[in-house]
């Protein structure tokens, strides 16, 4: 093939290895090239036309057969390289170039090799190694390595920790500027020099002698409250020896068979050491100091990178170059590497300059679908890519214990955690759950029956709940005084059944003290307790719920000695006749309001304008405290959205009885009002986020956080044994609990399957960054089910059940919002019978308008990048649309993206 750059006698070698790969010709032995001529070896009695072909295949119009290979050059001195044919002798074998993991060999491979013979795992017992790369030094890839030791000390594992840069050992002065640090009598250099020089395959005398001398070379951590001794090997013992280096890891695995010999001395070494895991801080740039490690698929590696454009450049290429020594299918002890892009500065960090980076490098190291479900699969890019942010007191670290204390108010140990949850996710199986793997079937069953209860508020079936920190805000704002709030949320997020969580307590004491369980909690006497009184309730309520609803309602009639109080029906008919008055204005709907509740009460009044004071007094004389429930509006306002009287009737009950209810004195009656987020927005058009943020602490809006923890919650209720409450979980440590329910990963841990939590909650996020309780109590409901003759034992969901529960979650999806937002039973039609239905669309071509592309990208249904249009999951699916090829990183780095504002 023509080459258009200058062309020496260097290229030649690596233009017929990226030719062939491994794929030699039948008649090939081997080929050396040098500045004086290519040698070609070839069987006895081969047709020399045979060569000649391959040669002009090979290199194209720069081969003649009269002259040679024509090398570049100037017109005053051209430059032919000789070509030289020779044959081998009989029964002689084919010498293959055997590529070792060097820089200079896999830049030979094309992309896709198989040439390189991966390495045999490590034997049982060795601790994982964690490498710390990067293009261009000066990045943070140091001390990302010390955010690491940081997160892995927190959880109790031991390391050792290797300076493995022998050109600028930042650990190495780090650790010696360290009262602690108990000296520096053997390095990494000396490691090495005992090791080249045995003949020993395992190098015995070399790991003997480095076990016995680390153990003098330590530096006491203290973290939390525990001390941990780590184990140092610097880069060098002295100022010295870093002059006068003879031996480098690349000498280490020149010999035959010795390719992949430094992790190995690595990891035996920390096993011998008794360590968790072995961290090792490599040289920076294409250098061969480095890849003996970093192309060693047995070692977790991670490539550092800032957002500059020759950082990400450089990153790429070694990214393409990992690429060729990927893992595959069959070997689970092996890694893809993970990208962390550091010093991103806050108001750049979602912006499309930084998610275009993010897609540029997924794309740098492709992802071959060898383990996708299908070509429409959900799965994640195979490198995980992570950001850290600024942090300018990290730029300045005097030792060891400055810089673990420094980046302790960074976000490098929480990336650090979530990056290195599998090394310890063995550890957290065996003491987080106790559940035996024989009664996972019994579990699954129960986790069915209870995701079936708690998905539909309306069947009133579930009477437990998760105390988020919505419920937890309600509760402490309003300990000891009637509450007055509105809680908004999304059709599916949990409103209804929170509600009946309320009406089933009775009493507020009682709702207050279950949402403090986890804790103490002062409330107030049984004489001086707020009763409850459901106004109205969803029309969908089932025959169990309605029973709640009315045995709440009957206790509190009973208590302030009212007969025959009002029902719903009647005050729902009350509402409806009211809404006949075309012209009333917001005071008036607001009396009309106080109304309807003394007439529930079956008090007397006078006229409109005397109903509030009426129900203040008579509470004052009975010397009760009530609080007003509310819920199902949407059964109220079928056309809010249209109807300028219905938006001023709930305007008036959202923003009116609220506001007279603060400003009279210690009022004894309150109102806690649920509605959906879409009709606050319709009745408020005007100032809607300055009344949103007033009740958001008591918004049922669920973040990846408390979905979580709502999975761990879900499991525990069903009989999982945690030794730990959901509510209490931090994100982490609701991940770390969950590998129990769906795996680390979906597939064996070490397998190159994505990530369990992270895979559940993109599928089923929108792009506003919201998930709904309802989506992910269904996907529980779907999973569990199919995972009870999925004949799984190592984990509760079987990873084929949680895959194939999202698409029912997602059609169930689209008939629910249909329902609750009317514009969308035009629009998600013409998604549906469009007749191109891939990912990203063309908003033309599909048949919707420019404004509604503007309202499904308002809601979340659809993301605008570059002109293209993508969708989440959890909406894709039910539409029936179908994945692009390349399309599923940028739905990742868009969801992400989504999650994180």
């Amino acid at each position: 093939m023509t080459q258009n750059w200058m062309y020496t006698w260097v290229d030649v070698d690596a233009t017929i290895n990226r030719a062939l790969g491994s794929d030699w010709p039948k008649w090939l032995l081997g080929t050396s090239a040098y500045f004086d001529g290519l040698v070609v070896t070839v069987k006895t009695k081969t047709s020399r036309e045979s060569v000649y072909e391959a040669l002009s295949l090979w290199f194209g119009p720069r081969y003649e057969r009269e002259h040679g290979l024509l090398l570049d050059g100037s017109p005053e001195h051209p430059r032919v390289m000789p070509v030289f044919i020779e044959e081998g002798e009989e029964g002689q074998e084919p010498k293959v170039k055997e590529l070792k993991p060097f820089f200079r060999d896999v830049a030979m491979l094309p992309t896709g090799s198989s040439g390189v013979v991966l390495p045999h795992p490590f034997p049982d017992n060795t601790p994982a190694i964690l490498a710390f790369y990067s293009f261009k030094g000066g990045v943070g890839r140091t001390t990302h390595l010390i955010g690491f030791l940081r997160s892995l000390s927190e959880r109790g594992l031991k390391a050792l920790v290797i300076d493995a840069d022998l050109e600028a050992p930042g650990l190495t002065y780090l650790a010696g500027a360290e009262s602690s640090y108990t000296g520096t009598d053997f390095s990494f250099v000396d490691l090495l020099a005992l090791a080249h020089s045995e003949n020993d395959e395992g190098s015995e005398m070399a790991l003997s002698s480095a076990a016995h001398a680390l153990k003098r070379q330590t530096l006491s951590v203290r973290i939390n409250d525990q001390e941990i001794d780590h184990f140092i090997l610097p880069a060098f013992r002295s100022d010295e020896q870093s002059l006068s280096i003879d031996i480098r890891p690349e000498h280490l695995v020149s010999g035959a068979d010795r390719h992949w010999a430094v992790a190995e001395l690595l990891g035996e070494l920390g096993r011998r050491l008794d360590v968790d895991v072995v961290l090792v801080d490599l040289r920076a740039g294409l250098s061969e100091l480095a890849s003996p490690i970093l192309f060693d698929p047995r070692v977790q590696r991670f490539l550092i990178t800032t957002p500059g454009k020759q950082s990400v450049q450089g990153t790429k290429i070694v990214l393409g170059e990992l690429a060729k020594v990927a893992p595959i299918s069959m070997r689970d002890d092996l890694y893809d590497p993970s990208v962390i892009i550091s010093f991103v500065l806050q108001d750049v960090s979602e912006s499309e300059f930084v998610s275009d980076i993010i897609t540029s490098l997924y794309h740098s190291y492709p992802q071959d679908g060898e383990h996708a479900v299908g070509a429409d699969s959900i799965d994640l890019p195979r490198i995980e890519i992570e950001q850290t942010s600024f942090a300018q007191e990290l730029l300045y670290l005097s030792s060891m214990t400055d810089a673990l204390s420094k980046v302790q108010n960074s976000n490098i140990c929480k990336v650090a955690s979530r990056l290195t949850v599998d090394i310890s996710s063995r550890i957290t199986r065996t003491t987080s759950n106790s559940q035996s793997a024989v009664s996972y079937d019994s579990v699954r069953k129960t986790l069915e029956s209870l995701a079936t209860d708690v998905e539909f508020a309306e069947s009133g079936r579930g009477d437990k709940f998760l105390r988020i920190a919505p419920l937890r805000a309600l509760a402490r704002q309003f300990q000891d005084t009637v509450p007055t709030a509105v809680v908004v949320g999304n059709k599916g997020a949990g409103k209804t059944y929170t509600c009946l969580q309320v009406v089933r307590s009775g009493k507020w004491s009682r709702f207050v003290e279950r949402v403090w369980e986890i804790g103490s909690v002062t409330v107030p006497s049984a004489a001086d307790d707020v009763l409850i009184w459901p106004l109205f309730q969803s029309t969908n309520l089932k025959a169990a719920a309605k029973d709640i609803v009315d045995a709440c309602r009957k206790n509190t009639a009973d208590e302030l000695g009212i007969i025959d109080p009002m029902g719903s029906i009647e005050a729902e008919d009350a509402i409806r006749e009211s809404l006949r008055e075309t012209l009333a204005d917001e005071t008036w709907w607001r009396h009309r309001w106080f109304t309807i509740i003394a007439k529930s009460l079956r008090l007397p009044i006078l006229g409109e304008n005397d109903s509030a004071g009426r129900v203040l007094q008579y509470l004052r004389e009975k010397q009760k405290r009530l609080l007003i429930v509310i819920d199902g509006l949407e059964d109220l306002f079928p056309a809010l959205q249209s109807s300028p009287n219905q938006q001023t009737a709930l305007r008036a009950l959202l923003q009116g009885i609220p506001n007279y209810l603060r400003e009279s004195p210690n009022s004894p009656l309150g109102a806690l009002i649920f509605v959906r987020a879409d009709l606050v927005k319709n009745a408020i058009p005007q100032n809607t986020g300055q009344f949103l943020r007033l009740y958001a602490p008591f918004s049922l809006r669920w973040s990846e956080e408390e979905a979580l923890r709502l999975a761990v919650w879900l499991c525990q209720t069903a009989g999982l044994s945690f030794d730990r409450l959901a509510e209490t979980l931090t994100i982490e440590q609701a991940r770390a609990f969950l590998v129990s329910v769906w795996g680390l990963k979906l597939g064996p841990d070490s397998s190159r399957e994505a990530r369990s939590a992270e895979w559940v909650i993109a599928a089923l996020s929108d792009f506003r960054g919201q998930i709904q309780a309802r989506d992910l109590v269904r996907f529980f409901r779907y999973a569990a089910a199919d995972s009870r003759n999925a004949g799984v034992q190592d984990r509760l969901l079987a990873p084929r059940s949680v895959r194939d529960a999202i698409t029912p979650c997602s059609k169930e999806k689209i008939e629910e919002i249909v329902q609750e937002i009317d514009a969308l039973r035009e629009i998600f039609p013409k998604l549906q019978q469009a007749t191109n239905k891939r990912i990203p669309f063309d908003a033309a071509s599909s048949g919707v308008t420019v404004a509604e592309i503007r309202f499904l990208e308002d809601i979340g249904v659809v993301i605008e990048d570059r002109g293209e249009y993508f969708m989440p999951e959890i909406f894709r699916l039910g539409l029936g649309f179908q994945l692009s090829q390349g399309a599923r990183p940028r739905v990742l780095t868009l969801a992400r993206r989504a999650l994180s504002q």
